[in-house]
This record gives C-alpha cells, sequence and structure tokens, in this order.
C-alpha cells in the first residue's frame, strides 16, 4: 500500500486554487477535523467567504451536524451564529437547511418573533412559506381577530 492510497487527489490547479483563497494546511485540518470530509473546492469557497472553524464549531453546537456544503450555503446567505441561536431559541429546534431556507426568503429574528407570538407551535417550514407570500405579523393578527363566517 503506497502512501497516497486511500487519500483523495489533489491536483496542481487545486492546490494553486486553494493557496490563492488562502487556504493553509492548518485551516485545512481544523476543517477536517470538524466536517470530516471536505475537497479542496469547498476549502477555496469556504476560505473565500471567510469561514472559519470557530464559526463552524459554532454553528455544529447550535445546529448539529453540518456539512461543508451547508456551512457554504449558510455564510452565503448571511447565516451567522447570532441568527442560527436566535432562531433555536425561538423554534426548539433549527437545522443547517432551515436556517439556510428563512435566510433566503428573508425571515429575520424579529418577523420570526412576532410570528411565532402569533402562531405559536409554527416551524422553520412554516415561516419560510409565509414569508415567501408576503404575509405579515399584522396580517396574521388581523385574520385571528374576525370572526368565523366574515
Amino acid at each position: 500500500m503506497t502512501a497516497d492510497e486511500g487519500r483523495p487527489r489533489i491536483d496542481v490547479n487545486q492546490l494553486i486554487g486553494m493557496r490563492a483563497a488562502g487556504v493553509v494546511p492548518e485551516y485545512r485540518r481544523e476543517l477536517l477535523d470538524l466536517l470530516g470530509s471536505v475537497g479542496p473546492g469547498q476549502l477555496t469557497a469556504m476560505r473565500s467567504l471567510g469561514v472559519t472553524a470557530e464559526y463552524v464549531g459554532q454553528l455544529r453546537d447550535l445546529l448539529g451536524a453540518v456539512n461543508a456544503g451547508e456551512v457554504i450555503g449558510m455564510r452565503s446567505v448571511g447565516v451567522t451564529v447570532e441568527y442560527a441561536r436566535e432562531l433555536r431559541d425561538l423554534l426548539g429546534e433549527v437545522n443547517a437547511g432551515e436556517a439556510i431556507g428563512m435566510r433566503s426568503v428573508g425571515v429575520t429574528v424579529e418577523y420570526a418573533r412576532a410570528m411565532c407570538d402569533q402562531l405559536p407551535g409554527i416551524d422553520a417550514g412554516d415561516l419560510v412559506g409565509m414569508k415567501s407570500v408576503g404575509l405579515t405579523p399584522d396580517e396574521v393578527r388581523d385574520f385571528m381577530l374576525q370572526r368565523p363566517g366574515v
């Protein structure tokens, strides 16, 4: 068995791309330790987006297991650790895909809080659906105040 067996090959262009983006061996090791599997393109993307090992670790603590694609998605749409924490506190459980979905349609913590106040027990999918069609907390309140059949 050679030293290369069992390890993915990285070609010269991938090495150049990673280095151009600022990926150094220590960064690669840190992310491999946290995520398990990270390809050269993913490393380049994460470094270009400013993803740190601290960011990944904190998100993993809040959202459970995350993979490299989810980390890239969260960072790309602007999911911060604070955003993930506040949504998890409001909704109980939130995973990476739900955080990406909510952020990508513009669900803010304030919007989520207002909707949770109006409709206890809603989840991330409900928030995405309501925001996607432009439903506001004021409209929900108005609908809830109307008598049935009116």
